[in-house]
């Protein structure tokens, strides 16, 4: 199961569906959470988001809303990104806003993992980007840079600075506007994100 969610996190979605097929009858209980959750992602990269609030509302009731538990708190972001999707906006402020309450002391969450934290900052990032909450934006941002450079994890490096650059584009400061617009740049080359290269390239 933590290989599988490692590839849906890291956008590598090819056969997963497949793949929990193959181990459905053998998860247990303290496991569903986590099925639910990669479950509701799949929906939601289809843009089937009737069927993946179902599941991340199956989450919810698995880990009884718990917020030091990391499913919740990824359920919540995918919450508000179907909000969001659906310009449903203070909905998905709301979610947004349980997130950064759980998250105000520190990164820590009970049973995540490195790549868990860190793709959880990186996204919650670009949801306060999209409703221009900058300063949001900047802190978690930054508070996920740290967590990575901290724990010498390299997930989502590119992305995260790449937020911090439309940050401080938003913020007209040209100087910081440069040096994260760099750090995106070469942490993509370095990460293979072509994509997001070109996105930069283009800006």
């Amino acid at each position: 199961m933590d290989d599988i969610e490692k590839d849906v996190l890291l956008g590598n979605l090819d056969s997963i569906e497949d793949k929990i097929a193959l181990i459905q009858d053998k998860i247990k209980a303290k496991d569903r959470a986590q099925c639910d959750f990669i479950l509701g992602v799949i929906k939601f990269n289809v843009g089937n988001y009737e069927l993946s609030s179902f599941h991340f509302d199956k989450v919810l009731r698995e880990t009884k809303t718990d917020e030091d538990n990391i499913y919740t708190l990824m359920s919540y972001l995918f919450k508000g990104k179907i909000y969001y999707r659906q310009k449903h906006f203070d909905e998905a402020d709301y979610y947004l806003g349980l997130i950064s309450s759980s998250l105000r002391e520190n990164l820590n969450v009970n049973n995540a993992s490195g790549l868990e934290i860190i793709f959880l900052a990186k996204m919650v990032g670009k949801a306060y980007l999209q409703i221009e909450q900058f300063d949001s934006a900047k802190s978690i941002s930054e508070r996920g840079l740290n967590f990575a450079n901290d724990n010498h994890l390299s997930y989502f490096l590119d992305e995260l600075n790449y937020n911090l650059y439309l940050v401080y584009q938003a913020d007209d400061d040209k100087d910081k506007q440069q040096l994260y617009k760099n750090r995106a740049f070469y942490c993509a080359e370095v990460l293979n994100n072509h994509k997001l290269q070109e996105k930069i390239e283009h800006k």
